[in-house]
């Protein structure tokens, strides 16, 4: 019975506080901004550094884009959360991308499960933010750059992930 009335007095409040569509975000320090598309809205608290991540959801479309016009290549990357991201958001083109694991440690699901060394040879796009081409060169037999994927997520943040499309892992 309690329960009701705090509810109700806290539904009230913001129920009157919100007379314009953006009243209710600016009251709870919330910025409303679009980023892939214009029927795609994303909401971003202002103020919180990990809502930074709303870019991932785009890097993820790119991605899959990318797998699409690429028939038979699976998606590769060296960073465990990188990884969990593009094969969330990248569906349903994501499905087998494998794990780059540079440093041969098994330190995660993907190192032990999705390793590119149980399954070397073929053609993967491999993204990341840290290798370079010479590292890409030297564990690839093929290696070819591929346009950047970046994003202007804010005025001062803008992610830029590398591409290759390589072929056949040869570093053990």
């Amino acid at each position: 019975r309690g329960r009701g009335v705090g509810r109700r007095a806290l539904t009230g409040g913001v129920g009157s506080a919100s007379y314009t569509p953006h009243a209710s975000p600016r009251l709870f320090h919330i910025q409303l901004n679009r980023h892939t598309t214009r029927r795609d809205h994303h909401i971003i608290a202002l103020g919180d550094p990990y809502g930074r991540v709303i870019g991932f959801r785009a890097l993820g479309i790119e991605v899959g884009r990318r797998l699409q016009a690429h028939p038979g290549v699976h998606f590769l990357t060296d960073d465990r959360m990188l990884y969990a991201l593009i094969r969330y958001y990248g569906r349903p083109y994501s499905k087998g991308g494998l794990y780059l694991n540079v440093s041969g440690r098994i330190n995660n699901h993907y190192a032990l499960t999705a390793d590119v060394r149980k399954h070397p040879k073929g053609t993967f796009l491999l993204v990341s933010q840290h290798l370079t081409d010479k590292q890409v060169d030297h564990w690839f037999a093929q290696a070819v750059p591929q346009p950047l994927i970046r994003f202007r997520l804010y005025p001062d943040f803008a992610p830029e992930y590398r591409v290759w499309l390589v072929r056949n892992y040869i570093r053990k």
